[in-house]
Parts: structure tokens; C-alpha cells; sequence
């Protein structure tokens, strides 16, 4: 067990198995050692659940703000529910048009003056 504190402040318990399968975590701990606490700075608590969720279980249950899990995934290093995400918003994006991508993706287009 690790015990690892979020950028929110939340401790959170992390078993032996999902951090071996989140590679940034398993070489920061084999690189200092693997004792105490744990800093992830750039995860909150809420989408590390998610993440633990879906490794316990395989499944996601929402795939609400799934650009921040992807993006916590990728922090991580953890593979499998980053390709699974993309395959999700690739699934997502088929058939929309320039506008729906740029709506999902938050993107803000300025006219050119």
C-alpha cells in the first residue's frame, strides 16, 4: 500500500497492483526508496477514484470530463484507461462537424482582424 496525497489535499490509499500499473508512480517510489507519503501533484482526488475504479473493475462508469482523466493518465503514465479514453473520444468525434470538435474540445475561436 501507498499512501499518496492529491493536489486537493486528499489522501488516498494506493494498492500494490495499480501502482505497479502506473509507471510514474512505480519509478518515482522505486527511485526514492517507496516509503511515506506520496505527492501527485497534478491528480485531484475525485479523478484518481475514477482511475481506481476503473482499474478495480475495467469499467467506467461516466465519461464525463474525460480530457482531465486522459490528461491524469497520461501524468501517471497509466496506458491501459489512456487508450481506452482516446477510444472513447475518437468514438465521440465521428461524424461531428469542425464546430461540434471544437465545442467538445473547449476550443474558443477569435476572428482574425
Amino acid at each position: 500500500m501507498v499512501l499518496a496525497i492529491m493536489c486537493d489535499g486528499m489522501c488516498l490509499n494506493l494498492d500494490s497492483k495499480f501502482v505497479e500499473s502506473c509507471k510514474t508512480i512505480s519509478q518515482c517510489l522505486e527511485d526514492c526508496g517507496g516509503s511515506g507519503l506520496f505527492p501527485i501533484p497534478n491528480v485531484n482526488s475525485e479523478t484518481m477514484k475514477r482511475i481506481i475504479e476503473f482499474h478495480s473493475t475495467g469499467i467506467l462508469t461516466s465519461t464525463d470530463n474525460m480530457l482531465e482523466l486522459m490528461m491524469a493518465c497520461d501524468y501517471l503514465n497509466y496506458d491501459e484507461l489512456l487508450d481506452y479514453g482516446a477510444k472513447v473520444v475518437a468514438d465521440g468525434l465521428k461524424g461531428k462537424s469542425p464546430a461540434e470538435i471544437r465545442k467538445y474540445f473547449r476550443i474558443e475561436v477569435t476572428p482574425v482582424s
